[in-house]
């Protein structure tokens, strides 16, 4: 077996976990506003436990409503009454696939939202302020400690009472466990405070608290960061400390994690970020308890999970946004068929929805979130016995192909290239983009296992070429053309498209380079070309550079190109090209600016190829799919036009 480590059941305590893949926590706001769970949260949890998880770890629970306690809008409360009754049929429905569920409790302290809270303010072990944006918040009296401590206990009697196999207290990312285990954020003088032992004692009594509530073959895991990862945060060394001090009072299992709201970039590694980069800091934390540890290490790939195992870097792999993009991650280990997994590029597209458009939207799972209304169920195989056609092999027509292979239709997907991928050709190319080329292939595999016909080196310019196949439905994925202003100049030889550059930078070497954009597509060109000692400035008339780009990736793509010596340049528009460079006007001032460079490249955005557009008149159903529709990013691509795919 490919992956048979992975494959292994493992043991956290009382519990047998069929494999060594474990669902964190992770937010993407499936739920109705109630505080309770509801039936899009059941059908959520349910397609991983479908799909092989071996534990699933509960989105954050808030235990209280007082003292600013409310965590988010979406997620439950569980100190509302009758939480423990809307607990049990979602238990009932994980349990019947052999899955394993546990419910994190938290409480965020100092980096609560007061505006969720009704303008409660937030409170900590000392009044002190995560970072600039949040509010300073008022300092615990020890009565309140107590009623928090509480809080936790009877939070997780609920959990418990509705048939959770155990509570996970949420003790990493700079919130209300952690604040207290911190020097940094804990500066109290009574027994909370001070020593180790003192700023161990909230979560102490929290623990002995539910020991004597828990029944028998339930666990209690913490969650906690091995280290903060910036200066005055917790290091690795106190990290062993704490974690050695967990499994003394009792803990059954450590899950962990990194960072705080101060560098919260990190938590949820963007793509720039290899697999497996905290394995040092998880080695520590295993080498020095005996209990089982669980850490989320940036894992895309199941090779790269079982290997962990192998090495002894932790017993369980932590499985987040991968479990959202593919739920059924876990199946597809168990059946040796890991190259099908649909792998996870760390886009974090999942986070930026959630926090920004009510839940999160992934950009290769058209159905994260929707689960209880698109599932095996509601699949009508209404395509047997007639033919579809695909026009375009990138994220759209190769998500749209295999839809339409499940649904029944003997599929024949063209493409005009040597290779499937589409624009994924050219985005795997930047730092950290190698995770692009592991979905492609994880494309090819799924397509080939649900007999797509695949025609590459075929261009179709018409409805006439693919009238012989006779299809009921067409499908036109064509994409974008690359967007060429009409600015004096354009037409010289050291002008390059970015997408041309993307396709073959081998020979660019140090060279003075103007990049005119600076979307993802401008940040990857730079990417490739910094390595081989060329000098770029990237150039935008917006206000901001990579404007409207996922902040995480941004943040890192920037921070990378920053060091290699790129600099940025927002309002500023290009007016013309010259022989030896490129005049740009700054947008505030009128300034006009000269930019001595032997090449310049465009990297201006796309516009939709109409190439295709009569189709609707030649055929009995035609439907039309990301770019050539209206530009976007992939998750626009692979679901902009899913429902109308769904219901055919």
């Amino acid at each position: 077996m490919k992956t048979a480590n992975l494959s292994d059941k493992g043991k956290i305590g009382a519990l047998e976990i069929q494999n060594r893949i474990v669902m964190p926590p992770i937010g993407v706001s499936v739920g109705d506003g109630s505080g309770y769970i509801s039936e899009r949260d059941i059908a959520y949890y349910e397609a991983r436990a479908k799909g092989g998880i071996g534990m699933i770890v509960s989105a954050c629970c808030s235990v209280t409503s007082e003292l600013c306690g409310n965590v988010s809008t979406s997620d439950p409360n569980l100190s509302l009454p009758g939480s423990a009754e809307k607990i049990k049929p979602l238990m009932e429905r994980i349990h019947k696939h052999g899955t394993k569920m546990i419910f994190q409790l938290l409480h965020m302290g100092r980096q609560a939202n007061t505006q969720i809270n009704n303008g409660q303010q937030a409170v900590a072990p000392s009044a002190l302020k995560e970072v600039d944006y949040l509010e300073v918040p008022r300092e615990l009296t020890k009565s309140e400690i107590k009623q928090l401590v509480d809080a936790y206990v009877k939070a997780a009697q609920t959990a418990m009472e509705g048939g959770a196999d155990g509570v996970e207290l949420h003790g990493a990312h700079g919130y209300l466990i952690h604040q207290f285990m911190s020097p940094r954020a804990n500066k109290r003088t009574d027994e909370y405070g001070g020593s180790f032992e003192n700023r161990m004692r909230f979560v102490t009594e929290i623990v002995e608290g539910i020991k004597t509530i828990r029944p028998r073959n339930t666990i209690i895991s913490i969650r906690m960061n091995a280290k903060d990862g910036f200066d005055g945060g917790l290091t690795l060394e106190e990290g062993v400390q704490i974690a050695k001090h967990m499994e003394k009072i009792g803990i059954d299992c450590i899950n962990i994690s990194h960072g705080t709201y101060t560098n919260a970039f990190v938590i949820t590694e963007p793509s720039l970020f290899p697999e497996g980069c905290r394995t040092e800091q998880v080695k520590a934390i295993k080498d020095a308890v005996t209990i089982p540890v669980v850490a989320v290490n940036n894992i895309k790939r199941a090779e790269t999970a079982d290997k962990l195992i192998a090495d002894g870097v932790c017993d369980f792999i932590g499985l987040a946004r991968g479990s959202l993009c593919d739920p059924a991650f876990g199946s597809k280990v168990m059946a040796d068929k890991p190259e099908t997994i649909r792998t996870c590029i760390g886009c974090d597209n999942c986070l930026d929805f959630a926090s920004t458009s009510g839940h999160s939207r992934c950009s290769l799972n058209p159905y994260l979130g929707e689960e209880y209304q698109y599932n095996d169920d509601t699949l009508v195989k209404s395509g047997i016995g007639k033919n579809a056609v695909v026009i375009g092999g990138g994220p759209g027509g190769m998500n749209a192909a295999e839809l339409l292979s499940q649904k029944g239709f003997r599929v024949i997907l063209f493409d005009q290239n040597t290779e499937l991928g589409g624009a994924l050709l050219l985005a795997c190319k930047g730092a950290g983009k190698d995770k692009i080329r592991w979905t492609i292939d994880g494309y090819k595999a799924r397509l080939a296992e649900t007999k797509v016909e695949v025609r590459l080196n075929t261009t179709i310019e018409s409805a006439a070429d693919i009238k012989q196949y006779n299809p009921s439905v067409v499908v036109a994925a064509i994409g974008g053309k690359p967007t060429v202003p009409a600015v004096p100049g354009i037409d010289l030889p050291h002008v390059k498209l970015a997408h041309d550059i993307l396709k073959d930078f081998s020979g660019i070497r140090n060279r003075s380079i103007a990049i005119v954009g600076s979307g993802m597509t401008g940040l990857e060109t730079a990417e490739v070309l910094v390595e081989n000692n060329n000098k770029i400035r990237m150039y935008d008339m917006l206000d901001e550079i990579a404007k409207g780009a996922e902040i995480t990736n941004k943040i890192a793509d920037m921070g990378f190109l920053t060091e290699h010596g790129v600099t940025f340049h927002p309002n500023c528009k290009m007016k013309e090209i010259l022989p030896d460079g490129v005049v740009l006007e700054n947008v505030e001032t009128g300034e006009a600016i000269t930019d001595k460079a032997d090449m310049v490249i465009l990297s201006l955005g796309i516009k939709s190829d109409k190439t295709l557009e009569n189709l609707a008149k030649e055929f009995e159903k035609v439907v039309y799919v990301g770019d050539c529709v209206t530009p976007g990013k992939i998750v626009h691509a692979t679901g902009g036009s899913f429902d109308e795919l769904w219901n055919l």
